[in-house]
C-alpha cells in the first residue's frame, strides 16, 4: 500500500510538472505571437522610415526637383501646371515614387533654367550657360568658317585684349 500510495504521489508529481510545463509553454507561445506581432508591426515602419531618408538624399532627381521648387517659392501644383503635369505625379517624383519622363525632364530642365545633365543625374555645371547675343552668334559662326591658322591668330588676339594685363 504504501508503495502504491508513493505511486500515486509520483504520477501526480509528474502531471503537476507536465501542466506547469505545459502552462510555461503557452506562455511562451503567446510571447512569441507578441513578439512576432510587434515585429511585424515595427520592422516595416522601421524601413519606410529609413527609406524615406533615403529619399532626401540630395543626389536624387526628386529631392533636386523639389529644391529648384521651394528656392523659386512655388507650390506643387503650380510648378505642375508650368510643365504640363499632374500635382500628383509631381509629388510622388519629389518623394522619389516616380521618375520623370523624357519630356517631363526637359521642360522641368527649361523651366527653372538648368542643364538636364544636373537634373538628371547631379552632374556637370547646374545653370545652363546664358543664351548667345546675336553678334556672339555671328561671331562664332564666322570663327569656325575661318581656316585653322586664322583662326589661331584670330583667337590669341583676342585673348590678348581680354586677359588681365600682367606686370612684366
Amino acid at each position: 500500500m504504501v508503495e502504491t500510495k508513493r505511486l500515486g504521489d509520483f504520477y501526480d508529481a509528474a502531471r503537476f510538472l507536465n501542466d506547469g510545463f505545459r502552462f510555461h509553454t503557452l506562455m511562451l507561445q503567446k510571447t512569441t505571437l507578441r513578439v512576432k506581432r510587434y515585429v511585424a508591426k515595427t520592422i516595416p515602419a522601421f524601413f519606410e522610415k529609413s527609406r524615406m531618408l533615403l529619399m532626401s538624399d540630395p543626389q536624387t532627381i526628386g529631392t533636386r526637383i523639389r529644391t529648384l521648387r521651394e528656392q523659386s517659392r512655388l507650390d506643387q501644383a503650380v510648378l505642375a501646371e508650368a510643365v504640363g503635369t499632374a500635382r500628383t505625379h509631381l509629388t510622388n517624383i519629389e518623394r522619389g515614387r516616380a521618375k520623370p519622363g523624357r519630356d517631363l525632364l526637359l521642360a522641368i530642365a527649361r523651366y527653372f533654367n538648368v542643364s538636364v545633365d544636373w537634373l538628371a543625374n547631379g552632374v556637370g555645371e547646374r545653370c545652363l550657360v546664358e543664351p548667345m547675343t546675336p553678334k556672339e552668334s555671328l561671331l562664332l559662326q564666322a570663327f569656325r568658317e575661318l581656316p585653322e591658322h586664322e583662326a589661331d591668330l584670330h583667337l590669341q588676339l583676342i585673348m590678348t585684349r581680354t586677359s588681365p594685363k600682367r606686370d612684366s
